[in-house]
C-alpha cells in the first residue's frame, strides 16, 4: 500500500498544521521553546521554497509544452506564465524571509533564557508578557534548534 500523499491533500495539511502552530505560539510557556519551534519554520521554509519552484516549473512546462495536453488557449498559456513569474519572484522573496530566520535562529542560540533575571531597564523593556533574558556566555551544542 502507497503512502503517497497528492499535492492537494499535502497542501491542506501544511495549512491545517500552519494554523495549529499560529495557536500554539499564542501559548508558549518556555520562552526558550522558541528556538525549536524557530527551527522547524526553517525546515518548513526550505520546503515552502521548493515547493514554489516546483509549482513554477510545472507551469512554465504546461504553458511551453508542444504537446498541448492541457488544451490551453494562447490567453491560458500567457496567464500560466504571468503565475509561473510570479511564483518565481515568490520564492526570491521567501529566501529573504529564509535569510532572517537563520539570523534570529542565530541570535536566540546565544541567549539564555533567565526567569530570574532582572528586568532591563525600562526604556528598554520587552513586550508584554515576554521573559527578560541575558546574554549566555558560552554557547550550548542544544542551544542551537533541532538538527535539519
Amino acid at each position: 500500500m502507497s503512502t503517497t500523499v497528492g499535492p492537494v491533500d499535502a497542501a491542506d495539511r501544511v495549512a491545517r498544521s500552519m494554523a495549529e502552530l499560529k495557536n500554539a505560539t499564542r501559548g508558549l510557556d518556555d520562552p526558550a521553546d522558541t528556538i525549536w519551534v524557530l527551527g522547524s519554520v526553517q525546515a518548513a521554509s526550505i520546503s515552502l521554497m521548493l515547493t514554489l519552484q516546483n509549482l513554477a516549473a510545472f507551469l512554465q512546462d504546461t504553458a511551453t509544452s508542444p504537446n498541448d495536453t492541457a488544451h490551453l488557449t494562447p490567453a491560458s498559456r500567457a496567464l500560466a506564465m504571468h503565475a509561473a513569474e510570479r511564483l518565481e519572484t515568490a520564492t526570491r522573496e521567501q529566501t529573504r524571509s529564509f535569510a532572517a530566520l537563520i539570523e534570529a535562529s542565530d541570535g536566540l542560540s546565544k541567549v539564555e533564557w533567565d526567569p530570574d533575571a532582572p528586568p532591563p531597564p525600562s526604556d528598554c523593556r520587552p513586550a508584554t508578557g515576554v521573559t527578560a533574558l541575558r546574554r549566555n556566555t558560552e554557547i550550548r551544542s542544544d542551544a542551537i534548534g533541532p538538527t535539519l
